[in-house]
């Protein structure tokens, strides 16, 4: 999950909890490549993020992104 904080990040976690998932929290202040670090490492099926931190995913090859639009 790489969402800023709020409402709709406790949303999102709270759906993914109940779906049976885990979920890897991304912060979207942290380096480029620390975020493909920690993506690597945790073998990510999937990411969750909004809009403006796509950029921030993008080069996760073997990744799934899931981009959700704000109000």
């Amino acid at each position: 999950v790489c969402m800023a904080r709020s409402t709709n990040l406790i949303v999102t976690l709270l759906a993914i909890w109940k779906a049976g998932g885990a979920y890897l929290p991304l912060d979207p202040d942290y380096t480029l490549e620390r975020l493909a670090y920690m993506l690597a490492d945790a073998n990510a099926a999937a990411i969750v993020s909004q809009q403006e931190f796509v950029a921030c995913i993008a080069d996760a090859e073997h990744v799934g992104n899931v981009g959700l639009s704000t109000p």
